[in-house]
């Protein structure tokens, strides 16, 4: 398993307890403390997805999903939003923004393992639809 997540939230502990389950599942961990730090993290890095808490200090999780659907690089960038917002509205702002998954905190790891291969295998999906679409035109 080749897959790069970046997982964005200011609690430390979260960012660990993401990290360890993730990496015990062979994913490669990157992690940032805000969405500016991730922002960077995404440049340098290319992550295949992203999980980001909402609320965060300098730059939120909403504020790093429309500057990555901003920009025609990160614009496919798969993110989840993990987030202790769980009201009905909570979710359905989360998905009117453009995520592509939502999951409340706190979780248990296998919703968390099963949330990422989910949006993982729906990224590839669209990705070998979109080169199959391209194939064609040529």
């Amino acid at each position: 398993m080749n897959e790069r997540i970046l997982v964005v939230d200011d609690e430390e502990f979260m960012r660990d307890a993401i990290r360890l389950v993730l990496e015990r599942e062979g994913y490669a961990v990157a992690v940032a403390v805000d969405g500016q730090e991730a922002l960077e993290v995404v440049r340098e890095r290319k992550p295949d997805l992203v999980i980001t808490d909402i609320t965060m200090p300098r730059m939120g999780g909403y504020e790093l999903l429309t500057a990555l659907r901003k920009d025609p690089k990160t614009q496919n960038l798969p993110v989840i939003l993990a987030t202790q917002k769980d009201s009905t509205s909570d979710v359905l702002t989360g998905w009117g923004s453009g995520a592509d998954y939502y999951i409340t905190k706190p979780f248990a790891s296998e919703i968390l393992k099963l949330s990422v291969e989910l949006v993982l295998k729906e990224a590839g999906g669209r990705a070998e639809l979109a080169k199959a679409k391209a194939a064609q035109a040529s």
